[in-house]
């Protein structure tokens, strides 16, 4: 493409997007959004039943695949430990505030 075809191109461009409105959002979109996520849903007892159990069998087949494949004791609680650290750190930093 010569630098011609090229400036008309652009210019093409420029025209068809100055014609094009701007998409924006309803006045009280924010207001919405802020009602909607106050409104945050909680698992109930059985969800978080279901969640506990799954996590329980995901950490359990993990050490065993770990085990099988040979990987040293100390690395398996690492990759097992680090990770629930992290999850109790966040969960607590989002409990507070």
């Amino acid at each position: 493409m010569s630098d011609r075809d090229q400036d008309q191109m652009d210019a093409r461009l420029r025209q068809t997007m100055a014609q094009i409105p701007v998409p924006t959002l309803s006045p009280g979109f924010d207001r919405k959004l802020a009602k909607r996520l106050s409104q945050t849903a909680r698992l109930g007892s059985r969800a978080r039943l279901m969640l506990a159990l799954y996590a329980l069998a995901a950490l359990i087949f993990s050490v065993w695949i770990m085990r099988r494949e040979s990987i040293d004791w100390s690395l398996v609680i690492l990759a097992v430990v680090v990770p629930l650290v992290w999850l109790v750190s966040f969960v607590r930093k989002d409990s507070v505030g």
